[in-house]
């Protein structure tokens, strides 16, 4: 969310810095982008100290009864969170790669509309001459 390295939202933040860097907005966006991580960085920093300082001084209930440890899908499921997160922080140059060629049929779309609209054999128009 603060898009800190080494995670893959750093190197979404680049890709938009990096592609504002010519415009005329560059030091409104540049600003926007930084400003916004830093409230994040500092909102996700209050909210841990919070949550880990405040969790000492509950009170135990001791008539509670346990927690049940958790599943052994769980951890399978965060291991496959964590794995798909760095899966992107290694893989952002292929993937920026791949969706810059998407990007680039979609604002030339030329070579799409010749494929799609060629006949193989054009065929007579059955009403040409008729007039």
């Amino acid at each position: 969310m603060a898009g800190l390295p080494p995670f893959s939202g750093f190197i979404g933040k680049l890709l938009i810095l990096n592609a504002a860097f010519d415009t005329t907005y560059a030091a409104w966006i540049w600003a926007v982008i930084l400003i916004a991580s830093l409230i994040s960085v500092v909102g996700f920093a209050r909210a841990g100290s919070v949550l880990f300082w405040k969790a000492q001084s509950v009170e135990r209930d001791e008539t509670a009864e346990p927690s049940p440890a958790p599943s052994g899908l769980s951890y399978v499921a965060v291991g496959g969170l964590i794995t798909l997160l760095v899966g992107h922080t290694v893989f952002a140059g292929p993937a920026t790669q791949y969706t810059s060629a998407i990007s680039a049929q979609l604002f030339a779309p030329e070579q799409y509309l010749s494929t799609v609209l060629e006949t193989p054999g054009k065929l007579s128009d059955p009403t040409e001459g008729a007039h």
